[in-house]
């Protein structure tokens, strides 16, 4: 196609896909390997896209953060973890950072599926059970609460309603207090028992009663 493009003095689309491609595997700017295998490091940020990211297809391929301006430094954890030179814009007090690789986002959508964007319910994100303990993690390291009175969570509806069920499942815990926020809901635990508990199987998930 693309000798016959050149042979008609059409420029190629295909030629410059490829290259487009090329560029995004030896990309100076990202790590674009990062989810070729699932780790707990990459459970983790999983988590964090989850809770605050989204990506975007159309035209090219972006993988989009945004955060309040207060969670800043947690934002740049998740940029060096990824290996990102990518530049904070500023909105008032939101942060937004976007991440234009190919192979990167395929590669993600592919392998562990779509986080919930603004118009988007996304989807739940594929998981090995060994694999929620860090993915937990990287969740209430974007939008959580943690303290010695309260573990919460918060996010799309969806995607906190199936976290509860994970956690449940793997730990004696009971209900969490739920609430709604916009589109976002709340989900958290006060009992000082499982404020224990929980924290453990977040670091190791044999701490828990993990059954998955």
């Amino acid at each position: 196609m693309s000798s016959q493009a050149r042979r008609y003095g059409i420029r190629s689309t295909v030629r410059r896909f490829r290259q487009g491609q090329t560029r995004a595997k030896i990309s100076t700017t990202v790590n674009a390997h990062f989810f070729d295998d699932a780790t707990p490091e990459v459970s983790f940020v999983l988590g964090f896209l989850w809770a605050c990211g989204s990506v975007r297809t159309k035209h090219r391929h972006i993988l989009r953060l945004v955060c309040y301006e207060e969670r800043e430094e947690r934002l740049q954890v998740i940029l060096d973890i990824l290996q990102s030179r990518h530049q904070l814009q500023r909105y008032g007090n939101r942060l937004v950072v976007e991440l234009g690789n190919h192979r990167l986002v395929q590669t993600l959508i592919e392998r562990f599926g779509k986080p919930p964007g603004k118009d988007s319910e996304g989807t739940l994100p594929r998981l090995h059970g060994s694999m929620v303990p860090p993915y937990a993690c990287g969740h209430l390291f974007a939008t959580g609460v943690s303290s010695p009175q309260s573990l919460r969570w918060r996010g799309h509806p969806q995607l906190i309603s199936w976290l509860v069920e994970q956690m449940q499942f793997a730990l004696p815990i009971t209900e969490p207090r739920a609430s709604r926020w916009g589109k976002t809901l709340s989900a958290a635990w006060t009992n000082p028992s499982e404020i224990q508990q929980i924290p453990q199987w977040l670091e190791n998930p044999e701490a828990g009663l993990t059954r998955l």
